[in-house]
């Protein structure tokens, strides 16, 4: 590696410990130590700017405008109550029902980063309202995404099967979707009892109509982001005081959010539309006919986040400018043993993968890993510590739907949920490739 590969290495590593230390936006951090990089190789700022992730920032300017609106009218509190109902007030189901609603709609097809667009502002709204771990459902919501990534109809796993058929492989589709599910539902049983699911076993059952804190009228909100000694004790009754959302039937502005919300879902898993320019539309039509009064939507979007993804993003950029990345993965290729070349491999699409795109670093190294299928080594043994390892780590905060998790909690919740999911993504980097490794390979 060259004195600037190493030396954008090294600049990377420093960005995520000095935010981490004194609460500095690291976009901002990797913004200049970018343009700082570029100049020295001799590349262009046209160069730098392409790499401007301007589809995720619609997205995330998009769904966040539109669930402000949807906040505003009160229709959440009519999700909210119908999703407890479904559940007979038991809270404890209510991290495994994201988990099966997320797997669920991925495995089928829908466009993941949809998916997480849908599910994750009801499931922040649940964990506002009922004291649970904004860090848990955050969790819930990813696995469970990543469980049904490689469903038969999901992209990955077509997108998977194309690459095996046209190294001459045969694909092995339901055998990697057996393994995501499994890992992943893994994890996200251990994340449960970690981050509070004992306590809300514990608490039993709740009344739909007396959420455990008031939030409609501004009452104060808990902060947890992670770890079960941020989650408060849930009464074991629905005796509780009554904080309830005080709605009776839905007024004319909630209807016509219900009516948005379900032709968002619609035109986005069904038509497959652009969904943060659908979204801007819809919150845009319904603040011009209900809310022209009380537009105060765009002081609420998550600037700090899009400033944070767009730095790493262009960063990225810069590092595969350089030949950084090439660097790193020729330097691994050459390690003689298959099942070493496999677990390092695994490694690395890991890291790139917590930055960029998981399909992308999955046709990449897909090529590297490929020539290693031989008789000792099958395609399933190969294959799947790979796509694990690139999918597990996307509870980071600098991917779309951990971007996405991030951009939905409340302010003052954020930078307690970017510690945990920076700290997370650090784990399952450090945990996903060995255990998939182990279990797909060496067993």
């Amino acid at each position: 590696m060259t004195f600037l590969q190493i030396a954008s290495v090294v600049i990377l590593l420093g960005s995520f410990i000095v935010a981490s230390v004194w609460t500095i936006n690291m976009g901002l951090l990797l913004l200049v130590g970018g343009t700082a990089i570029a100049y020295f190789s001799g590349i262009s700022l046209d160069v730098v700017a392409d790499s401007f992730p301007s589809e995720t920032f619609i997205l995330i300017i998009g769904i966040t405008y539109f669930f402000a609106v949807v906040e505003s009218s009160k229709t959440m509190d009519f999700i909210v109550d119908g999703l407890l109902r479904l559940l007979r007030g038991s809270i404890a189901l209510v991290p495994p029902l994201l988990f099966v609603l997320s797997a669920g709609a991925t495995a089928i097809g829908a466009y993941p980063p949809a998916v997480a667009a849908l599910v994750i502002p009801v499931a922040m709204r649940l964990a506002r309202d009922y004291e649970i771990s904004r860090f848990l459902v955050t969790i819930m919501v990813v696995h469970g995404i990543l469980a049904g990534n490689f469903g038969p109809l999901a992209t990955p796993a077509v997108f998977t099967a194309k690459q095996l058929t046209e190294a001459g492989l045969e694909p092995i589709t339901l055998q990697l979707f057996v393994s995501h599910v499994a890992i992943n539902a893994l994890v996200a049983v251990v994340a449960y009892f970690l981050f509070g699911g004992a306590k809300l076993v514990r608490a039993g059952r709740m009344s739909v109509k007396q959420p455990a804190l008031a939030t409609v009228g501004g009452g104060p909100v808990s902060g947890s982001a992670g770890g079960s000694a941020d989650i408060p004790d849930l009464p074991d009754s629905p005796a509780a005081p009554n904080h309830g959302t005080g709605h009776g039937r839905p007024n004319t502005y909630q209807i016509a959010t219900l009516i948005a919300l379900v032709t968002l879902l619609v035109a986005s898993l069904g038509f497959g539309m652009d969904i943060g320019f659908s979204a801007l539309a819809l919150g845009l039509l319904l603040t011009l006919i209900f809310a022209r009064k009380e537009n105060t939507f765009v002081n609420t979007m998550p600037w700090g986040v899009m400033l944070m993804l767009a730095g790493v993003l262009i960063y990225i950029g810069v590092l595969t400018e350089i030949g950084t990345i090439a660097a790193i993965n020729d330097s691994l290729s050459s390690i003689g043993s298959a099942a070493g070349a496999v677990l390092a491999l695994s490694v690395l699409s890991g890291i790139i993968s917590a930055f960029a795109s998981s399909i992308t670093v999955i046709g990449a190294t897909l090529q590297l890993a490929l020539p290693l299928v031989s008789g000792d080594m099958s395609t399933l043994s190969v294959v799947g510590p790979v796509t694990v390892s690139t999918t597990i780590v996307d509870a980071s905060p600098l991917g779309i739907i951990g971007a996405l998790a991030l951009a939905t909690a409340e302010p003052e919740a954020r930078p307690k949920l970017l510690r945990s999911m920076l700290l997370w993504a650090g784990a399952m980097l450090l945990i996903g490739p060995p255990l998939a490794w182990l279990l797909l390979t060496v067993l």
